[in-house]
């Protein structure tokens, strides 16, 4: 049945694309900011020390946790895969190069799009044009794409890769879903707990094709660059990277992080910043082991996946606010998937919040100009730093979300979650 353009939308739909507008003009204030406001303007921070760690590499230099010369960006992968940069190192500057990695990203984002609306047309019918473009417009120019296009990134590779592994597992091809769900961990490392999905849905080839992958990684990567490298990366990682150290009094308020460390440093300072995870894992587990309750449809499934991403998120102590880009599959499809009201306007509002990713600095710069009294200037500023001082507004926006999933867990009826999925569905 052809859906009718002419037919006013739904309430929900109406929100959804309120939502999905509202990120885009996310991720218009994004560079407003940094071209009228910001000291400096970190363009392609991450991308030159990509190409500062090829030109290392080329020298026979260290590369692992080097910043370039402009930037604060660090290359924090394991070092094979400086491989994937490589190629850059035959363009004449850095803008060129920037450029093509641009455009490339920007097709992931796209095509990350491309399965959103399938996955939606498959089990709802056919998408509407209006929605069509806006969820495209979304993956490719809301908050989390501009910040992550913006700093030359690889996260919506490693996003489509995720949403395509969630797919083939779904439909019983377990070998090829382990070896995606391995890819973004070689890079990143922290997605390697997302694994503890495969393990969820009891689906061993895909977690012995993903442990074969990563192992094969690692074995790869100490062949190319040897053992003590890779130590040293690892002791990076573990120390520096990890920021545990720095979940302390002297963590700045503008610090973007997601974790959940960083509330635990504000209500439990006392405390080792060593056992943040720990106490981080036994408010999250619990969570989980809920979620996990209800498989029985797309619909459950995706609300579980996404309180999966998202315990994730909350657990890595090294976790920032622009890996928030990792939910937007399955956080996409839900909204116009889902027909239980209560989750879906929880996911709406999360969603909203997570998408004005403000720091207290940028909002005292923002009242600063306001025609304001002072008094007024000063209470506003001081009870926006608090509640940012403990939570960044992804976190919070995260909480909500992860209340949305529960929500349906525990209350939306069976009779609620129309939509089912075979495996062996093609």
């Amino acid at each position: 049945m052809v859906v009718s353009e002419s037919r006013p939308p739904s309430p929900g739909r109406l929100a959804t694309r309120i939502v999905l507008t509202a990120g885009l003009l996310g991720g218009g204030l994004i560079p407003t900011y940094f071209a009228l406001w910001a000291p400096e303007l970190p363009l392609a921070w991450d991308f030159r020390a990509y190409l500062h760690a090829v030109d290392l590499f080329l020298s026979g230099e260290p590369f692992v946790g080097v910043s370039p010369p402009v930037g604060n960006g660090e290359f924090v992968y394991p070092p094979v895969i400086v491989g994937m940069f490589l190629p850059y190192a035959v363009f004449p500057d850095v803008v060129s190069a920037f450029v093509v990695q641009l455009l490339i990203m920007a097709g992931f984002c796209l095509g990350t799009g491309w399965i959103i609306v399938s996955v939606i047309e498959r089990h709802s019918g056919p998408v509407q044009h209006l929605d069509k473009l806006l969820i495209y417009l979304f993956c490719l120019a809301s908050t989390y794409p501009v910040i992550v296009l913006g700093q030359g990134q690889v996260d919506p590779l490693l996003l489509f890769v995720l949403s395509l592994a969630f797919l083939v597992e779904e439909r019983g091809r377990g070998f090829l879903a382990g070896v995606l769900f391995a890819i973004p961990a070689i890079v990143k490392l922290f997605p390697a707990l997302f694994g503890v999905w495969l393990v969820r849905k009891r689906s061993w080839l895909a977690v012995k094709s993903a442990v074969a992958t990563g192992s094969a990684a690692v074995a790869l990567s100490v062949l190319a660059f040897g053992l003590d490298r890779n130590l040293n990366y690892a002791w990076f990682i573990l120390t520096d990277r990890s920021r545990i150290e720095d979940l302390g009094t002297t963590l700045s308020p503008n610090f973007s992080a997601l974790t959940l460390s960083r509330p635990l440093s504000v209500v439990v300072p006392n405390v080792d910043p060593r056992f943040y995870p720990a106490i981080a894992l036994t408010l999250v587990a619990p969570v989980l082991v809920v979620l996990w309750q209800r498989m029985e449809t797309v619909e459950s499934r995706l609300l579980a996946y996404l309180g999966t991403l998202g315990g994730v998120l909350l657990l890595s102590p090294a976790s920032n606010i622009h890996h928030v880009i990792f939910l937007y599959f399955p956080l996409v499809p839900l909204l116009f998937l889902l027909d239980h009201e209560p989750t879906r306007t929880l996911l709406h509002v999360g969603t909203l919040v997570m998408l004005f990713p403000v720091q207290p600095m940028q909002v005292e710069t923002v009242l600063g100009m306001a025609p304001l009294p002072l008094l007024i200037e000063t209470v506003l500023a001081d009870a926006v730093r608090e509640v940012l001082t403990t939570g960044t507004m992804t976190l919070w926006g995260l909480l909500i979300v992860l209340a949305g999933c529960l929500s349906f867990t525990l209350w939306a009826q069976p009779e609620s979650t129309s939509v089912h999925l075979t495996t062996d569905d093609d």
